[in-house]
């Protein structure tokens, strides 16, 4: 059966419905198609299948809508209790991160002194090899920065080094210490 008549078929048993039994053996009203019994008026058994089946898919019973009901709000509770328990967790993290925070604000200030003073120290420095005062964008400047730097590099070197042979004569001595105590 096409669309259109499907659609006729029905239109014809709507309209029979309202007004069943006016135009006498043919209450739908055309010539063609007499309804020999009120039965045919009503849907067949494949369309009240189809009928109950879209009821219940867009209107459901009444036990079924509160279980959607009842699960919609345990969703819901779930989420904010999951969302309670995160803010409960990072409220407690919040004295540590606001320590945290203030150690590095202060750390960062301390630098910034600290690279202040450097800059001041190498001016005066500068001031006091030229003999006037020099500009920190000065190539003069610049090469003075990095040769200070080079000899700080060599003492930090040399102290290394001292170092490490400070502690290799340590332990020699002390393994000598130990095989003579045998």
């Amino acid at each position: 059966m096409s669309r259109t008549s499907q659609t006729r078929t029905a239109r014809r048993r709507r309209s029979g419905r309202r007004r069943p039994g006016t135009t006498g053996s043919c209450s739908v009203g055309t010539v063609r198609r007499p309804v020999s019994t009120p039965a045919s008026l009503w849907p067949s058994h494949e369309e009240l299948d189809k009928i109950i089946a879209e009821e219940t898919e867009w209107n459901p019973p009444l036990e079924v809508m509160l279980k959607n009901i009842e699960a919609k709000e345990k969703l819901e509770s779930e989420k904010r209790l999951a969302r309670e328990k995160l803010i409960a967790a990072n409220m407690a993290k919040m004295p540590k991160m606001v320590a945290d925070w203030r150690r590095e604000k202060r750390e960062t200030k301390q630098k910034l002194k600290e690279e202040k003073a450097r800059r001041e120290k190498l001016l005066a420095e500068a001031r006091e090899r030229f003999g006037f005062a020099v500009d920190p964008r000065s190539n003069k400047f610049l090469e003075m920065v990095a040769e200070i730097e080079k000899e700080e590099k060599k003492k930090k070197k040399l102290m290394k080094r001292r170092l490490r042979e400070e502690q290799t004569a340590d332990h020699h001595n002390s393994c000598y210490i130990l095989v003579v105590l045998d």
